[in-house]
C-alpha cells in the first residue's frame, strides 16, 4: 500500500502564500513531505518542457483553477494527454487554505486506499 510520506505532490497555480501555508501544514500534520510548486507563468514561462521538468515524477498534480490562467491548465493537460507525465491531474476550484487542504487530503487518501 502506498504511504502518504512516499507521495510526490505538485500544486499548479495559486498564490505563493496559499502554497506555502498548505504545503507547510500538510507536511507537519500529515507527513506529506515531497512538494513541487509551479508558479504563475509570469515566473516560470509557458514552455511545456519547463513544466514537464518540474512535475514529471509527481504522483498527484493539483491545478488550482480559481487562481491561474487557462494556458497553464492547458499545458499540463497536454502533457498528460501525450503521456509525457504519469501523475494523476486533479482540477481544484476551491478557495482559501482550508478548502485546498481538504481537497488535497481527500485525493491523497483515495490514492493511498487504491494503491
Amino acid at each position: 500500500m502506498l504511504q502518504r510520506s512516499q507521495l510526490k505532490i505538485a500544486i499548479v497555480g495559486g498564490h505563493p502564500s496559499i502554497y506555502r501555508e498548505v504545503s507547510q501544514a500538510l507536511r507537519e500534520n500529515y507527513g506529506l513531505s515531497h512538494w513541487v510548486e509551479l508558479p504563475s507563468f509570469s515566473k516560470l514561462g509557458v514552455g511545456g518542457s519547463k513544466i514537464k521538468a518540474k512535475i514529471l515524477y509527481c504522483d498527484l498534480i493539483f491545478i488550482l483553477t480559481c487562481y491561474m490562467r487557462h494556458g497553464q491548465t492547458d499545458a499540463v493537460a497536454a502533457l498528460k494527454r501525450s503521456g509525457a507525465i504519469s501523475g494523476k491531474v486533479i482540477l481544484l476550484c476551491c478557495r482559501g487554505r482550508t478548502g485546498v487542504m481538504r481537497a488535497i487530503l481527500h485525493n491523497v487518501d483515495l490514492l493511498c486506499e487504491v494503491a
